[in-house]
């Protein structure tokens, strides 16, 4: 069984030395890079957001093979999957989890009208006010558990559509668009707001007290302003005035079930940074007021969700004055890399000056552009131009939009489709399974820019590179809250190796003089590498392959 032994050990003895022949090690085994043309300069004393964490989502294919693995006794494989996106020493050290909690469209089987039974998700309380039944997503919650047990401390619970019986139309979506004027603008049926509130504080309570899971945020919806008409999986729409309801009454429910103080609210999941931000803001950017989704169907809003959370009062304090976004469609076009990251960051700032961001959710939509020269169709493991793709996005995210959580859409998909860290054929076999470069690749950043880092500003100073060039260089600098741990992520998407020098300002003076004489150590994720360690700087200087992303790390004695 090829497992997770591909997976964890190193990419090989041949990769290994190809890598080690352009990164210069201490041991004198290879030169001095003589010349330099990046200067990684650190700003010490400049200081930015403080990190929450990495993580990706249980959802869709978790929690059936995990139910098969265990039919099986395959304790080897679900420990190997769990070392693999947690482990912060073999795997890739996720810190954060997302756990989906279901609405009942896998009970209901055909009936529930989504025709992929590994897209149906099962419901732990069967009727309002109902009793936990505790054989309902037990994969999903073994898994959970083998996390915590790795030191995930943050869960974010989940949901996509109300229980099938608070639902107008008794399905966990709103059917399909010739359904749009009878179920109207939220298939949430609204006598039964209060009994969803209380089902998911239930829930919680469960997840917590019962089964030992650290569920610190509770999501009540997600995406509100998709259709959620093509009948694929679970999802419900809200308008603002039904988003503001629905926050209100979970936030209460956790009040009254003795959570508010352990759960927070976690608010917002617009499916996109252009539907979060104010029309006026909107119409600068693009030309025209935010108009995708529910928007032109004439019942209500479903946009402004920064004005909507941060800027009411009473909101920004249910929600803990963060927002969580999703960043669809902000990869694939040359404005929204970093212009559209700095207009959200600019109006949160406006809105609430010292309120958080995360981004919640990410994979691959939309078609192809000279920018993304692929769509989400199509996931080869071996993908490093993909990989590379997604890392480029991970930094303008860290550095432009200053996310403090920044998290995939799905840790596994059984499908040929750019949504998964990790693919397992339809048959959930675990002797499918393959970890991806992108698995690795978003691992130089998770494994080790630990919660509670803090991000420090960092610049690139390029010999060569001419005035006004984009450099192919980006750099990202981090230092734990003790002062003793430092992280520098490098993604080189060039197509050639790039000599660099850390430097290190200095506090007190302002000089730029060389870092210490402690080295970085450096793990290297390419073509022939997976997050493997290559050696360290010499005199804090290396040289980084073409096309790779390298993770520096030292430790201040």
């Amino acid at each position: 069984m090829k497992l997770f032994r591909e997976a964890l050990i190193c990419a090989g003895l041949s990769g290994f030395l190809v890598a080690c022949a352009e990164l210069p090690s201490t041991a004198g085994r290879h030169s001095t890079v003589d010349a330099e043309s990046h200067f990684v300069r650190i700003h010490s004393d400049q200081r930015a957001q403080v990190m929450d964490g990495f993580g990706a989502s249980d959802a869709l294919i978790i929690d059936p093979m995990i139910r098969h693995w265990s039919a099986q006794k395959n304790q080897k494989a679900i420990d190997g999957l769990a070392d693999l996106l947690f482990d912060n020493q073999e795997g890739i050290g996720l810190s954060m989890w997302r756990f989906n909690v279901g609405a009942g469209s896998a009970e209901q089987g055909a009936e529930s009208r989504i025709p992929d039974p590994l897209r149906r998700a099962e419901l732990l309380i069967g009727e309002p006010g109902g009793i936990v039944d505790h054989s309902k997503q037990m994969g999903q919650i073994a898994f959970a558990q083998a996390a915590a047990k790795r030191g995930v401390n943050d869960m974010i619970a989940f949901v996509n559509s109300p229980p099938v019986w608070a639902t107008k139309n008794g399905l966990t979506h709103p059917g399909s668009s010739d359904d749009m004027s009878r179920i109207g603008s939220t298939n949430l049926d609204p006598a039964k707001r209060l009994s969803f509130a209380r089902f998911q504080a239930d829930v919680v309570r469960y997840l917590r007290n019962v089964r030992g899971l650290p569920i610190k945020y509770l999501s009540p919806i997600n995406e509100p302003t998709w259709h959620w008409t093509d009948q694929t999986q679970e999802g419900n729409r809200y308008n603002n005035r039904e988003v503001r309801e629905v926050y209100l009454a979970t936030h209460a429910a956790l009040q009254a079930a003795g959570l508010e103080d352990v759960v927070e609210v976690d608010a917002g999941e617009s499916v996109e940074y252009l539907a979060a931000l104010s029309d006026q803001v909107v119409s600068e950017f693009s030309g025209k007021p935010y108009s995708a989704g529910v928007n032109g169907e004439g019942l209500g809003d479903y946009r402004d969700y920064i004005n909507l959370f941060l800027g009411d009062a009473n909101l920004r304090r249910v929600v803990g004055n963060k927002i969580s976004l999703h960043g669809y469609w902000s990869d694939a076009l040359p404005e929204r890399i970093t212009d559209l990251r700095r207009l959200v960051k600019k109006q949160i700032a406006a809105t609430s000056p010292d309120a958080r961001v995360w981004m919640s959710e990410l994979c691959v939509l939309g078609p192809a552009t000279a920018l993304r020269p692929f769509d989400g169709n199509g996931f080869d493991v071996n993908d490093m131009d993909y990989a590379l793709h997604i890392a480029r996005i991970i930094h303008h995210d860290l550095v432009d939009l200053e996310a403090t959580a920044w998290m995939w859409w799905l840790a596994v998909t059984a499908y040929d489709y750019k949504d998964g860290l990790v693919k397992v054929d339809s048959t959930l076999q675990a002797d499918s399974i393959s970890a991806s470069k992108l698995l690795w690749t978003l691992g130089n950043f998770s494994r080790f820019i630990r919660p509670g880092f803090q991000r420090i500003e960092t610049e690139v100073i390029s010999q060569e590179l001419p005035v006004g060039a984009i450099s192919e260089l980006l750099v990202s600098s981090y230092v734990s809250n003790t002062g003793s741990d430092w992280t520098t992520v490098i993604v080189n998407l060039s197509d050639t190796s790039q000599p660099v020098h850390i430097e290190l300002e200095s506090v007190v003076n302002h000089s730029v003089s060389p870092t210490a004489a402690t080295e970085w150590d450096i793990h290297l994720t390419n073509a022939d590498n997976n997050l493997t360690w290559v050696g360290r700087t010499n005199n804090n200087k290396a040289t980084l392959p073409a096309r790779s992303v390298a993770t520096l790390t030292r430790t201040k004695q």
